[in-house]
């Protein structure tokens, strides 16, 4: 639904909007997703690597010995 602000502010009538609105839907959707679909591709791979095999120490060694 339009929002009271946006309805004072505007100077189409509800069935206009809704009716821009309608028209727009498949160009947000496609814009949102050419900036998620990036996004995506580089976060996840950063959350899946697994770093403990770049490590260079043992991690069978302890780090303090009394």
């Amino acid at each position: 639904m339009m929002p009271v602000f946006d309805q004072t502010l505007s100077t189409f009538s509800y069935d206009q909007w809704l009716a821009m609105r309608v028209a727009l839907f498949i160009p947000m959707i496609a814009g949102n997703l050419a900036i998620i679909i990036p996004i995506f591709k580089i976060v996840v791979p950063l959350i899946t690597y697994k770093y403990e095999d770049d490590l260079v120490e043992d991690l069978n060694t302890p780090l303090y010995v009394e």
